[in-house]
């Protein structure tokens, strides 16, 4: 019996070391390309809603970019704890989303306020039974070069990445008129990412 055990234990422990490894311009195409399911888009109304999961390798890479004094691995370990997302959010008719309707002044400054600090409060990441808050959210402006929004997210799960169920992110709309949003990104696609080759 403990000879069975050991040989089913082994086996999990090789096969999990056989991830994958590509290497960073590879490693990004991959995780952005929808077709590997870690970028997921809902349209719902006048608006599409884009969701894109980034494992911390993901994060961490990005971030090497501006920060050439630590190695990626190093890098990495700041952001464990928390699970990682880009929502953006673009209209059907590529007009600017803080614009919407042409309304006054106060609406686009409400938008951007709701945007930069209030959204936090209507987002929450649902793995399996629980559900967790939006630690944290960074409103990207851009001044109207881009009609869409981007808005980077990080829920404290203190979960392992490996852990097979779907990721929803439960996005309570008030300023938009969608309602409530459910996304999906299916926790097969994020077990099946590949590593990043250093």
């Amino acid at each position: 019996m403990k000879v069975n055990i050991l040989l089913i234990l082994s086996i999990l422990v090789l096969g999990s070391c056989n991830k994958t490894k590509l290497n960073p311009g590879q490693y990004k195409q991959y995780i952005e390309n929808p077709r590997h399911g870690l970028y997921v888009e809902k349209k719902l109304g006048e608006y599409i809603f884009g969701l894109q999961y980034k494992p911390l390798e993901f994060v961490s890479l990005l971030d090497q970019r501006n920060n050439d004094t630590l190695p990626i691995t190093n890098n990495a370990n700041q952001y464990t704890g928390l699970e990682h997302f880009t929502l953006k959010i673009k209209r059907f008719d590529g007009q600017s989303v803080l614009k919407k309707g042409g309304k006054s002044l106060q609406d686009y400054y409400d938008l951007i306020s709701y945007f930069s600090f209030g959204i936090q409060n209507d987002l929450s990441l649902i793995i399996g039974i629980d559900t967790f808050s939006c630690a944290l959210s960074h409103f990207e402006r851009t001044f109207e070069v881009n009609p869409g929004i981007t808005i980077l997210l990080g829920f404290a799960t203190n979960i392992d990445p490996e852990y097979k169920n779907d990721r929803i992110l439960l996005f309570k709309d008030h300023l938009l008129g969608t309602g409530t949003i459910k996304i999906r990104i299916k926790g097969k696609n994020i077990i099946n990412a590949p590593g990043l080759k250093i």
